[in-house]
């Protein structure tokens, strides 16, 4: 995938999630979930503890597609992209959309597992196995449910607590299920 090609060297950790990790026949967009290489930040004194910020070469990437939503400080980006490929002798062309997730190291193996999906497995397998341990999803990753605060209106929480309670570190999909005391299955199988 030509897109991968992109993403590789500039990233420390790039997988294809959603309904292509799940070998799914119709495919409505692509979900990624990468870490990007970071370089250390050029606005710091010489006083400053090292800040380390997305690789120029990251963001010179993904300035070459069409952004629809997000920042690539952020932890999620929207790109569209022209794809084009011979039908029956002529060239069809599609855009695609694509979703970029990028978590932190240490979570990284929980969202690869959340994006994927399908979304019912999400809501009705991981997320209720992680509420059964105690802990609720916020913006920084999962923290303890007694830390947090539920904000009623848009269903999200957030921490009340200036140093929580951290979970263990989800690098991999694997580990994120060992937490759960879940048995890791195929993506194919997960509905």
């Amino acid at each position: 995938m030509l897109l991968m090609e992109d993403f590789n060297p500039v990233c420390e950790n790039i997988q294809i999630a959603g309904s292509i990790r799940r070998q799914k026949s119709d495919i409505g967009d692509i979900e990624l979930v990468c870490i990007p290489k970071k370089e250390p930040s050029k606005q710091m004194s010489f006083f400053d503890e090292p800040k380390l910020e997305v690789s120029k070469a990251f963001r010179a990437m993904i300035n070459k597609y069409y952004r629809i939503k997000g920042e690539t400080t952020g932890r999620y980006l929207q790109l569209l992209i022209s794809v084009k490929y011979p039908e029956g002798g002529e060239e069809i062309c599609c855009n695609l959309k694509v979703d970029v997730f990028m978590p932190v190291a240490a979570d990284f193996g929980r969202i690869f597992a959340i994006r994927t999906g399908p979304s019912d497995y999400s809501k009705n397998v991981l997320a209720v196995g992680w509420r059964k341990l105690g802990w609720v999803g916020t913006s920084d990753g999962l923290r303890r449910q007694s830390e947090c605060i539920e904000n009623v209106a848009n269903k999200q929480w957030s921490c009340k607590t200036t140093n929580p309670t951290l979970p263990p570190f989800f690098e991999t999909e694997p580990q994120f299920f060992e937490f759960l005391g879940i048995k890791w299955i195929e993506p194919k199988y997960r509905k």
